[in-house]
């Protein structure tokens, strides 16, 4: 009877350290391809949206599909691409409970969409670690380089001209010129935790895609 006694919590011991490291490879390896999946979402998301931004818009009273029943929920209105630093993610209305920086990359309330004359397109993302920390590589851009918009049928290429590291108080000083549009791009600085990093871009170029 002492024997079985072994044998059986021997067993159990077994079981119950085989089903911590189940659990723990499971913790280790659920975040991965949720990532995975939460990416190619996004990148349906993004294909969706050329899509749509290049067909016309069709009612159903011509016996034709409208674009409305194929859009997925919450859909993406723009697209913001940076090659440099091989950025392509969607933006969400300026409205929309997903526009937000814990959700994505955020077009600030104050900012004026690309086709406001001499508006201000003005955008914030996390930065550092972690799947949402899109701008964390924002501070790798130079003077001179790219960043393109693509909203409303039409791709607004934007050149960065400034770049500044600003004492971090919850609020950004916004640039306008009287002459041409611009783009903010904002998030914090990883260098100095108390500065935030702000890159100003203007308008170089606007063509239909």
């Amino acid at each position: 009877m002492t024997n079985l006694r072994k044998i059986s919590k021997s067993k159990s011991h077994l079981v119950g350290g085989s089903l911590l490291i189940l659990f723990g490879i499971g913790l280790f390896i659920f975040p991965y391809f949720y990532n995975q999946y939460q990416n190619k979402q996004e990148e349906l998301k993004i294909e969706q949206f050329f899509v749509e931004e290049k067909e016309p818009v069709v009612s159903e009273d011509n016996n034709s599909t409208n674009n409305a029943s194929k859009n997925p929920t919450d859909p993406f209105i723009a697209v913001l691409e940076i090659p440099n630093i091989n950025l392509k993610k969607g933006l969400y209305d300026i409205h929309s409970k997903n526009n937000t920086v814990s959700k994505g990359i955020q077009i600030i309330k104050e900012s004026d969409m690309p086709d406001v004359v001499n508006g201000n397109f003005i955008l914030a993302s996390h930065s550092g670690t972690g799947r949402i920390a899109y701008f964390n590589k924002l501070n790798q851009l130079r003077i001179d380089d790219k960043v393109y918009v693509y909203y409303s049928h039409i791709k607004y290429t934007y050149q960065i001209i400034r770049i500044n590291n600003v004492v971090k108080d919850g609020t950004i000083e916004i640039e306008r010129l009287k002459t041409n549009n611009m783009i903010t791009l904002t998030t914090c600085s990883q260098s100095d935790k108390e500065k935030q990093l702000i890159l100003i871009g203007q308008l170089v170029n606007k063509e239909e895609f």
